[in-house]
């Protein structure tokens, strides 16, 4: 919208999510406690964000929605592969037990960087287009520093 000299609109769209966000709020902190709170701002997030999409959309005449949906898909199943991957190894740790934080800040930077290792793996393996440009380019780049040693 910004490169199209349209601020009003953005502007409009966050009074509506930032209304949606403190309705759902009083909504569902009663029911949900601060995960309420949360759900709430989650939610009203998605509605900033459709309705963007749906105004710009309809500004442009299409933006490719279908290779959008897509990319969305394929982060959807990477981004639940990690966290099913971050869910399983971090029940093998004890956090509530005080002490040990030396070994606790260890294990969960070592989860942290394998989910990080999962997700790229499966971003790549479901031919994620941004994993992919970014593979090409380590390849690209390996490949010169191989040339340059020759």
């Amino acid at each position: 919208f910004y490169s199209l000299q349209d601020t009003r609109t953005p502007e409009k769209v966050a009074a509506v999510a930032m209304v949606t966000n403190i309705g759902l709020s009083l909504l569902l902190m009663n029911i949900l406690k601060h995960n309420g709170l949360a759900l709430a701002n989650a939610m009203a997030s998605a509605v900033n964000f459709l309705l963007l999409f749906y105004l710009l959309r309809k500004r442009m005449g299409g933006i490719g929605t279908g290779r959008i949906v897509v990319s969305f898909a394929r982060i959807f199943i990477a981004s639940a592969a990690m966290g099913t991957v971050g869910w399983f190894l971090a029940g093998f740790m004890e956090w509530r037990e005080a002490g040990n934080a030396l070994l606790k800040a260890l294990y969960l930077g070592g989860v942290i960087v394998l989910c990080g290792g999962v997700y790229m793996l499966v971003s790549y393996l479901l031919r994620s287009e941004e994993m992919v440009y970014l593979a090409d380019r380590i390849r690209e780049r390996m490949q010169k520093r191989r040339n340059r040693g020759n």
